[in-house]
């Protein structure tokens, strides 16, 4: 839940961000938005099928590591990049990575929630993403509209959160690794 929280944060941050950069970038607000939101989805649908193809393979603390790791290394590069077909292809990976974060929790958190809690535990995750994506957004909004910082750095601190989180989660992936091991 937490690793879905950091990319709810950044989402409200890219929400507010890219936006302004894409309108910067020259490439229009409505189209070039639009067709960054299109080319992500189409990497989420590329990332859903290629994970579905592969099967689980390693450990979820891993997976959601490793999507964390490529969204925020795809948000960092983007707010870099500034050419239409770099940022393309960056929103397609980036679409791939949170495709891989986003189905890997689920997964994760079907098995380890009890079936009678369930319903409760997924509509807290739900509420959290929302209101998180909104207090994002807002905080973003706030500094941005003030001139405290400019876009591309707001889009690249997103990016960080997103690279610290699945530092965080690959060590605590190492520990539990070697604490199975050690326990075999």
């Amino acid at each position: 839940i937490a690793a879905t929280g950091l990319l709810w944060v950044a989402g409200g941050v890219l929400h507010v961000a890219a936006p302004i950069l894409l309108q910067s970038r020259g490439r229009g607000l409505v189209s070039g938005v639009g067709t960054l939101l299109a080319v992500t989805a189409s990497g989420m649908v590329a990332g859903s099928l290629l994970l579905a193809a592969r099967g689980g393979g390693k450990s979820p603390w891993g997976r959601t590591a490793l999507g964390l790791a490529g969204a925020g290394a795809a948000l960092v590069a983007f707010a870099r990049a500034g050419r239409a077909g770099v940022d393309l292809s960056l929103a397609f990976s980036a679409g791939v990575f949170v495709a891989l974060l986003l189905v890997t929790t689920e997964a994760a958190l079907q098995q380890a929630i009890a079936a009678e809690t369930r319903a409760r535990v997924f509509a807290l995750r739900d509420f959290a993403a929302r209101l998180l994506v909104l207090l994002s957004a807002a905080l973003s909004g706030w500094i941005l509209g003030r001139g405290l910082l400019r876009p591309e750095w707001a889009v690249i601190g997103a990016g960080a959160l997103l690279l610290v989180g699945a530092v965080v989660l690959g060590l605590m992936a190492a520990a539990r690794s070697r604490t199975a091991r050690g326990a075999a």
